[in-house]
């Protein structure tokens, strides 16, 4: 993951940085770094929830804000 850290805090790249350390605090977690850039996309959106059929990302998610579908 210190590659990954390296990349998002240096400047070779134009990225995201908020939605990237999203994903990297997600990674540590236990998630997928895309799906902090997925959580980081609702949050920015002001979405009341999301949905998804991946459950290890839903039980990474405040309970009240993801639903999970295909259960």
């Amino acid at each position: 993951m210190p590659v990954l850290e390296q990349l998002v805090g240096g400047r070779e790249f134009e990225i995201d940085e908020v939605a990237a350390r999203t994903g990297l605090r997600l990674l540590e977690a236990g998630g997928d770094l895309a799906d902090g850039v997925i959580l980081d996309d609702m949050q920015s959106a002001s979405c009341e929830f999301l949905a998804t059929f991946d459950r290890d990302f839903a039980r990474l998610i405040e309970p009240s804000k993801v639903v999970l579908l295909g259960v």
